[in-house]
């Protein structure tokens, strides 16, 4: 009889978990549609639903405005308030910050230049001062996390930065850093959730973006001042033996090539990277201002009114892509290629190029089956967004877990 109660209230968890998932990704979603949609009995959605609203989590937000026989369908949305998460963003030359919330929206997020030094401490002294400074404004009585972007090698699940090529640092705890920094987040027990940037770049397009919407096998090209991946394998993001997977940008594409960051010669990274790209532009033809993103947009806009100069090293660009995303395509055979990060600022004309050229390096005839599209947003949205649902995904399963033990003990 105690292992039928446990797994009963085990499937009741897991009925609220899908409920209330279901409302963080369907605002305005009515109990009829729940029902459908997840496959429970109306009186079962109805009875989740009670228990959401006592909790404060699901409020009524006002009839659907579509026709239904019977009573007028209720429209049911997140109160976004319940739970809060420290975002951030850690780039090489800039740190974004913000809110996340429970239904997934990002707000008052701020960005800041890091400092020249990037040793690991000056790294999160300035780091951690800005945390301190937002935290002093308040009140934060919700928040459960601190959810981190970064950039290079993460074992996924935990804190340890194996490898951040670009700031030269390996075997980083960024957990301990904060934590050693901060002495309110022993008083909030707050969790630290710490994720490749690429990897949230895919989670949040699966998530969001409807062009990809149900498709099972992805490949994720993240293109910043570093380019990274993440592999879609069977519909599940796929971590490899160590949880490293999807350095996609360290795939060697020349063997006698330009040096890179991580010690060979000739990945992808040193030919497609938003600072490779820069810096080959003002190597042959002149200087951009900014940093290395705002000059890399210029070299967008630059290309989307045709400018020579900005087409000729974008076709340069394009060859080497086509090369690696063949390779991946040839080996992963998936439904999609998205590029992402800043891949979402390509012309689409680049990208209908690199589409062409990919298509002709495959071994088999995949035109018209295999979608090669870029991000459907800015890239701190992109990763500012798949950290909240990081964050928010863990307080969910935490809260059910949690619930699922009170009653046991």
């Amino acid at each position: 009889m105690k292992i039928k109660t446990y797994n009963a209230e085990k499937m009741g968890q897991s009925n609220k978990k899908v409920v209330l998932n279901m409302i963080r990704f369907y605002p305005g979603i009515s109990r009829r549609d729940l029902a459908e949609a997840v496959g429970l009995d109306p009186s079962t959605v109805t009875k989740i639903i009670r228990d959401l609203q006592k909790r404060g989590w699901v409020r009524e937000v006002g009839l659907d405005g579509h026709f239904h026989p019977g009573r007028p369908a209720i429209k049911l949305e997140i109160v976004k308030e319940v739970a809060m998460s420290f975002v951030v963003e850690m780039t090489v030359q800039r740190i974004c910050m913000g809110w996340g919330y429970l239904d997934n929206s990002v707000d008052n997020f701020s960005s800041f230049r890091t400092p020249q030094d990037k040793s690991v401490d000056v790294y999160f002294d300035s780091l951690a001062a800005h945390l301190d400074a937002q935290f002093e404004k308040g009140p934060l009585d919700n928040l459960v996390s601190i959810s981190v972007a970064v950039p290079g090698l993460v074992e996924w699940g935990s804190n340890i930065l194996r490898s951040i090529p670009r700031m030269r640092w390996s075997d980083v705890d960024l957990e301990a850093e904060l934590r050693g920094r901060l002495p309110w987040m022993e008083t909030r027990k707050l969790d630290i959730l710490t994720v490749n940037e690429a990897k949230l770049g895919l989670l949040t397009e699966m998530a969001l973006n409807k062009s990809v919407a149900g498709m099972k096998n992805g490949i994720y090209l993240y293109i910043a001042q570093g380019v990274g991946g993440a592999l879609l394998i069977g519909d599940e993001l796929y971590h490899g033996s160590n949880n490293i997977a999807g350095e996609l940008g360290h795939m060697i594409v020349s063997p006698n090539g330009a040096p890179c960051y991580c010690g060979n010669k000739g990945c992808l990274e040193t030919y497609i990277s938003i600072d490779s790209v820069v810096k080959a532009y003002e190597t042959r033809y002149a200087p951009l201002e900014g940093d290395f993103r705002d000059r890399f947009d210029t070299l967008m806009e630059m290309a989307r009114a045709k400018d020579s100069q900005a087409m000729t090293i974008l076709d340069e660009m394009a060859d080497y892509m086509a090369i690696g995303i063949a390779n991946l395509v040839n080996i992963y055979d998936p439904d999609f290629v998205l590029l992402g990060g800043m891949g979402s600022q390509f012309p689409d004309d680049f990208v209908e190029s690199v589409s062409e050229r990919v298509y002709g390096q495959l071994l088999l005839p995949l035109k018209g089956r295999l979608l090669i599209l870029k991000g459907s947003m800015d890239v701190d949205s992109l990763t500012l967004r798949g950290a909240t649902l990081t964050a928010m995904n863990e307080f969910v399963r935490k809260s059910f877990s949690n619930e699922g033990r009170e009653r046991l003990s």
